[in-house]
């Protein structure tokens, strides 16, 4: 079990499944080689370090009241925006929340794949830091195999 970690590099678990407890929060740039199994997380995932990816060799369950953290400062993933990388497949489910970092300031039709994976299904029951101002919103897209932010009008603008 995972609570309150943060790396960079690999992080082997031989067999089964490794959970991240409620109330607990991973986070790291690198991979989490599962070696096949699933990664649990029923607490806060948090990929990168400032904008960075996690690459996850085995699937992931996003599980309630599990939260995923993504930070937004520009247009390229791994270096400028979160990303989780899933070889294998992803169960969505809990919170989304999205922060703009760095001073970043996104412009309509600029698009972000965060979750990119084999399959993936369920999607988040709720989503944060949607409203980017100046009448532009980030709208989620959940797609065959992942999930994607991709920055909009406001409806009534």
């Amino acid at each position: 079990e995972l609570t309150g970690t943060s790396w960079s590099g690999v992080l082997v678990q031989e067999s089964g499944t490794l959970e991240n407890a409620a109330g607990g929060t991973v986070r790291g740039a690198g991979e989490l080689d599962l070696r096949g199994g699933t990664f649990a997380n029923h607490g806060v995932l948090e990929p990168g370090r400032s904008a960075g990816t996690l690459t996850v060799s085995g699937n992931v369950a996003q599980i309630l009241p599990g939260e995923l953290n993504v930070e937004i400062g520009g247009l390229t993933a791994g270096t400028e925006y979160d990303r989780v990388q899933i070889s294998g497949d992803a169960q969505i489910a809990g919170t989304l929340n999205i922060a703009v970092i760095e001073g970043f300031v996104p412009e309509a039709g600029d698009t972000f794949l965060i979750v990119n994976s084999l399959t993936r299904a369920g999607t988040f029951g709720a989503v944060t830091g949607t409203d980017l101002g100046g009448g532009l919103v980030m709208q989620v897209t959940y797609t065959a195999t992942g999930v994607v932010l991709t920055v909009a009008a406001a409806s009534g603008e």
